[in-house]
């Protein structure tokens, strides 16, 4: 059976414990505080007991003069006893169902492009990763670790990019607040926010790349990952080792008739659509 809503968070807890066996226990706990989201999570059953399950979050997408509603597909596991039986392949499909009447697009993160593209999803791009040589002009002093609401600078950053999830103010404080669970630090500057954990900076939004400085030399580090999305190109301003892609935004357009009447233009496809930006992609 599947459900489209599910109140049973112990259920949810347990089939992380067993499916996601690269999580912690923190991190798994930090999911079911911050992220879990049963109104948006779609579960299969079977004999009362919850084997698989994806969970969505209802964004917005910024395509050309419209930010249009899009459904993302945000975490899928499946107890390991019950893979390759087609459990994954039947949420997913329910999903896009349900968003094809609801949403304009669909999209996922993944670095698994294969597991969507039949289901129509489209790459548009993907992050990158490097080691980066840190620059020795920052001011450590101007970051600090003290959370606080810096949702002002994120959206100022997502307005220089389009075809992309941009979180609401809820989202994006629960997010942070879940990176931080993870035992990851939030560093903020004036001009910019870094998402770090060990050796990495994984997530980072800038509105002056003086924040990048800042983080560096905060941090300390001669050897450090950044995580950044495949349109920046930080090589310009640092020296970049052995950048390589990783994770792959998927896009899928569920109903041309229905982008047409939110958008007020022509049906098309989504490759048309992206490749009609005037703005890059950004994907963390």
């Amino acid at each position: 059976m599947i459900s489209t809503f599910t109140n049973q968070t112990e259920d949810i807890q347990q089939l992380l414990e067993v499916s996601m066996i690269q999580w912690e226990p923190h991190q798994i706990q930090a999911w079911m505080m911050h992220q879990c989201d049963p109104h948006h999570l779609y579960g299969y059953w079977q004999n009362d007991h919850l084997i698989s399950l994806i969970q969505t979050i209802p964004t917005k997408i910024q395509l050309g003069d419209h930010r249009v509603s899009a459904l993302g597909i945000c975490l899928a596991c499946t107890h390991p006893n019950h893979r390759q039986h087609g459990h994954f392949k039947a949420l997913l499909k329910v999903i896009l169902e349900q968003s094809h009447y609801n949403h304009v697009l669909t999209y996922c993160v993944t670095d698994f492009p294969q597991l969507f593209e039949n289901y129509r999803f489209q790459p548009v791009t993907y992050g990158k990763v490097a080691w980066i040589e840190p620059h020795k002009k920052g001011n450590a002093t101007h970051v600090s670790t003290t959370f606080h609401d810096s949702y002002d600078i994120y959206t100022a950053f997502m307005d220089h990019f389009e075809g992309t999830p941009i979180l609401n103010h809820e989202q994006y404080l629960a997010y942070l607040r879940y990176q931080m669970a993870t035992k990851k630090q939030v560093l903020t500057t004036n001009k910019g926010i870094a998402i770090v954990s060990d050796h990495s900076i994984d997530t980072i939004w800038y509105i002056d790349s003086t924040a990048i400085d800042d983080f560096l030399a905060y941090l300390k580090e001669t050897n450090l990952r950044i995580h950044t999305s495949a349109s920046e190109h930080l090589e310009k301003y640092y020296i970049l080792h052995h950048p390589r892609k990783t994770k792959t935004l998927m896009v899928r357009l569920n109903d041309p008739k229905l982008y047409a009447r939110a958008s007020h233009a022509p049906l098309k496809s989504i490759q048309t659509i992206y490749q009609q930006l005037r703005h890059p992609i950004w994907t963390r």
